[in-house]
């Protein structure tokens, strides 16, 4: 939220900036579909993708040598409407040699724990909003116990902030509600939302507001 527009936002109590700058966020957070950074959600992956699509192989399908690179075709799946066959192996990969998928787009990713150890920031980083790659020389775990809290030994985590990332126009439209927001709750002097209607009178058009 930027209040840069918002004069006077630090005379208020902090009751009343609490609860304004929890107004405006919630209301414009509906208002947009929900689409913007959201609060954190803690994600347990588990297995990671195959790093290469072979093309559709109908017979045999797990034989070394159908492959080509001498390991052996994995059951066909699909992928994205199309039949396909997977060969792992030390063969040629359009991506990282370490990704996790992260269901959905996120914003940012706050926090990776590995065995309960949080890791450096330094050590990873997100591409296209949904891949998050191992830059340290180690890979994410293949596996975990699903049993035990993010804490213990044989687990992993990543902490995401699901959603766009919330643009700066949006920061200063949430932060000018927010003043706005204040403002009726200290008073209304000043405020610039608009009154209750009290009575309409269509004929001579005599408005009357709260």
């Amino acid at each position: 939220m930027d209040l840069s527009c918002c004069t006077g936002w630090d005379d208020y109590s902090p009751a009343v900036q609490a609860a304004a700058a929890a107004w405006a966020t919630e209301i414009l957070d509906a208002l947009t579909g929900r689409q913007f950074a959201q609060c954190p959600v803690k994600l347990r992956p588990c297995g990671r993708r195959c790093g290469w699509f072979g093309g559709y192989l109908a017979f045999p399908v797990d034989s070394p040598a159908s492959s080509g690179s001498g390991n052996p075709w994995m059951i066909p799946f699909v992928d994205n409407g199309v039949w396909r066959n997977c060969a792992c192996g030390s063969v040629c990969r359009c991506r990282a040699t370490c990704e996790a998928h992260m269901p959905y787009p996120v914003s940012a990713i706050d926090e990776v724990m590995v065995d309960g150890v949080i890791l450096d920031p330094s050590s990873y980083r997100l591409d296209d909003s949904t891949i998050l790659v191992r830059t340290d020389g180690e890979c994410w775990p293949e596996c975990q116990n699903l049993d035990l809290a993010d804490t213990e030994e044989n687990t992993w985590s990543v902490t995401v902030r699901p959603g766009a990332a919330l643009p700066a126009s949006a920061a200063i439209a949430a932060g000018k509600l927010a003043c706005e927001f204040a403002k009726a709750c200290s008073g209304g002097e000043g405020c610039a939302l608009p009154e209750q209607l009290i009575s309409l009178s269509r004929n001579g058009v005599e408005v009357q507001v709260a």
